[in-house]
């Protein structure tokens, strides 16, 4: 089985595939526009909203794995020992740094986790790498996605005209919106799976936290 944020991702991304069914039933012969580029905006905006809660879920899953299998914070990876600092340190609660003391930074980490994930507004990779390396100090995470980082900002730019312009955004062509749902698809497994890896590279676990799944072509 993948991740329980991939299985979440996957129900998210089914109202996608529901639109695009929608506009097929409306356009049978696939002929001109047909006054549907709301059905596809709607899709674009659908799917953007999964990536975002994917990637968000993903990395919270991950710290309650990392997490659960160290014993103090000086075991985790560099970058998230000097986020979980500095989080601390910045926190306006004097007495935040007493929550560390035994299991209590695990809880912390997640919290902070958590709480930076509410903040993100756009999901592009420089935003989603920096996100994965502060939590659960992987680096470098798009360059696991085949299509490549600017390929995903690319799709998530058309999702923020949409926010911005409404039906004054351009007009997204139904086979468009299927080929960002897959390339999507696609990115998110390659998400999990690179982040199943790291979670046993940087515990030093024999197994996996989940079983990986075979990349869509």
């Amino acid at each position: 089985m993948a991740s329980q944020s991939l299985t979440k991702f996957y129900r998210n991304i089914s109202d996608v595939h529901k639109l695009a069914e929608a506009h097929s039933k409306l356009n049978p012969g696939g002929l001109g526009r047909r006054s549907l580029g709301h059905i596809t905006r709607s899709g674009v905006v659908m799917l953007c909203a999964a990536w975002e809660v994917y990637f968000e879920d993903i990395v919270t899953e991950a710290v309650r794995h990392i997490t659960g299998a160290l014993d103090t914070p000086s075991q985790l990876p560099p970058s998230v020992q000097k986020k979980l600092s500095s989080q601390v340190k910045a926190d306006s609660h004097e007495l935040k740094p007493l929550e560390l003391a035994g299991e209590g930074w695990k809880e912390l980490l997640l919290h902070y986790a958590r709480k930076e994930a509410s903040s993100i507004n756009t999901p592009k990779s420089h935003v989603l790498e920096l996100y994965a390396k502060h939590f659960i100090g992987t680096d470098g995470i798009s360059s696991a996605w085949h299509v490549g980082p600017d390929r995903v900002n690319h799709i998530v730019s058309i999702r923020g005209e949409i926010a911005h312009r409404g039906r004054d955004a351009e007009y997204i062509p139904i086979l468009d919106l299927k080929l960002y749902t897959k390339e999507i698809v696609r990115t998110a497994v390659e998400t999990d799976n690179h982040i199943c890896l790291h979670i046993k590279s940087a515990t030093g676990a024999k197994s996996q936290p989940w079983r990986r799944k075979t990349v869509p072509e």
